[in-house]
């Protein structure tokens, strides 16, 4: 009977394992054909990341000779505007720049390399042509685009040139769509424009401008303008003004008077 229970159960194996299906032959990945002047590219990137820029500069030519139509052509021509700019061949990196600028203005890059032909402009002391391709750039491109350092740079090249109202107001531009450390490198340079300012140009700004940090900025500084050419009546205009500024670091000037004055009931009078 044992016999005959083990000789049904070899044959159960047996069958079961003739029914089992037939594996499928598994497939080893073949490796990836290496793209055309890829080597090149990445001894190029650490070569530039180390400071090695002549041979940088030849990893990023060798790559663009063998692989023109490859994606990264773009950063390899904006590689190769940077080295020469660090090594002073201002005249190649603007040529490499608006080529980059000329034949992929699609690409990423593309408002990288306005920026650094702008810097080069700017450096140069062609402050007006600064102002003429920065503004030409701003104003016809994307919405979306951080024009935070376009603004600046343009904000510097009529400060420059002795502009200093429209300066303030590309400050003030710049300082509106700056974030973190950007917004305070534009605060200062209002700051410090704001000095600079008559009178009468400081009350044109503050006409333009909405916001309540930057309004108190441009009060204090009128009033002190004010105040320090005895113009009292100058500053009773402001007094409504100052109202608005008791969320800001300039609520103080709405508790203050200037020297010289009395508040009566019917209003500031000088001291006879």
């Amino acid at each position: 009977m044992v016999s005959i229970i083990r000789t049904v159960i070899l044959i159960f194996i047996v069958v079961s394992a003739g029914c089992a299906p037939t594996p499928f032959p598994v497939a080893i990945p073949r490796p990836v054909p290496e793209m055309p002047g890829y080597s090149a590219f990445q001894n190029a990137e650490r070569a530039f990341d180390n400071g090695l820029y002549t041979e940088a500069l030849d990893g990023y030519n060798a790559f663009l000779r063998e692989a023109y139509d490859d994606q990264f052509v773009d950063a390899a021509m904006f590689k190769i505007g940077k080295i020469y700019r660090l090594t002073g061949r201002d005249g190649d990196a603007m040529a490499v720049f608006s080529r980059l600028n000329h034949e992929f203005p699609e690409s990423a890059l593309a408002p990288d390399a306005v920026l650094e032909i702008l810097n080069i402009l700017y450096a140069g002391g062609h402050f007006e042509s600064v102002i003429t391709h920065g503004l030409a750039f701003t104003e016809s491109t994307d919405p979306t685009l951080r024009r935070m350092p376009f603004l600046l740079v343009i904000g510097d090249a009529y400060a420059a040139l002795g502009a200093h109202l429209d300066a303030a107001r590309f400050y003030y531009r710049t300082w509106n769509t700056a974030s973190g450390a950007d917004s305070e490198i534009a605060w200062n340079k209002l700051k410090d424009t704001a000095e600079q300012l008559s009178t009468d140009d400081i009350q044109q700004l503050i006409a333009q401008v909405t916001d309540r940090h930057v309004m108190g900025l441009l009060l204090y500084r009128l009033s002190m303008a004010f105040i320090l050419d005895e113009n009292y009546d100058g500053t009773r205009p402001l007094y409504p003004l100052y109202g608005r500024l008791r969320t800001t670091p300039f609520r103080f000037l709405c508790h203050i008077r200037p020297a010289g004055v009395k508040r009566h009931r019917t209003g500031a009078e000088p001291v006879r």
